[in-house]
């Protein structure tokens, strides 16, 4: 079997339909207008897209696991990978973690006003810190940005140069207890987990919000 096309919404006419006749024939029947729907290459990769719930999920899955086919190669695994997000600076920030090669999400925090990018990928290094000692697992840690990387392996602080009249009051809890948490014996080994994510040589980290 060849292409297949797949109608996640309305709820009535969700289904995978072999033809893009019967496809069609299904989306005129919406009612009130409105539909997701996409095609996809096999039969099993539409069934894939059809439990991930959404179309909008299964692209975010599949944007976690675009380097899982090279991903062994290239890390060790299993690993946590960070990334952080902003608009403007300061701006509203976010920052999430996903473990490979599962690719499942560890955790997401934000958007928080008031931040910048180095700030979110700071938290995002040593919250994921914290996520991997609290289960006491031993996995490495991959970040792509080497300001934040430096900051931690450094001192240990948030050494962002924004005023506090622009830092969000959130943002601003968030950093006082991470670099508490950073002052602890357990934090100075769990450090030693952390690596730089090469970007050049091996393409966007898995955990990246892909909004370049």
């Amino acid at each position: 079997m060849g292409k297949v096309y797949v109608i996640f919404t309305p709820m009535k006419q969700r289904g995978i339909y072999t033809s893009w006749e019967d496809c069609q024939n299904a989306l005129k029947r919406c009612v009130p207008p409105g539909h997701s729907f996409a095609s996809f290459k096999t039969l099993s990769e539409g069934k894939e897209a059809l439990r991930c719930g959404t179309l909008q999920a299964y692209k975010e899955k599949k944007a976690n696991t675009k380097l899982w086919s090279i991903g062994p190669k290239i890390v060790t695994l299993p690993c946590l990978v960070v990334d952080a997000a902003c608009s403007g600076a300061p701006g509203p920030v976010e920052y999430r973690g996903v473990v490979l090669p599962e690719g499942f999400e560890a955790f997401r925090k934000g958007p928080f006003t008031g931040g910048t990018n180095n700030i979110g990928e700071y938290l995002a290094i040593v919250t994921g810190l914290r996520w991997l000692e609290e289960r006491s697992l031993t996995f490495p840690l991959y970040s792509d940005s080497a300001v934040a990387i430096g900051w931690i392996k450094t001192h240990g602080r948030c050494n962002s140069h924004i005023s506090e009249d622009d830092l969000g009051q959130e943002l601003e809890t968030l950093i006082k207890s991470a670099e508490s948490w950073m002052r602890l014996v357990s934090s100075t080994k769990m450090v030693e987990r952390v690596v730089k994510w090469e970007t050049d040589k091996w393409g966007e980290i898995p955990a990246d919000y892909d909004r370049k």
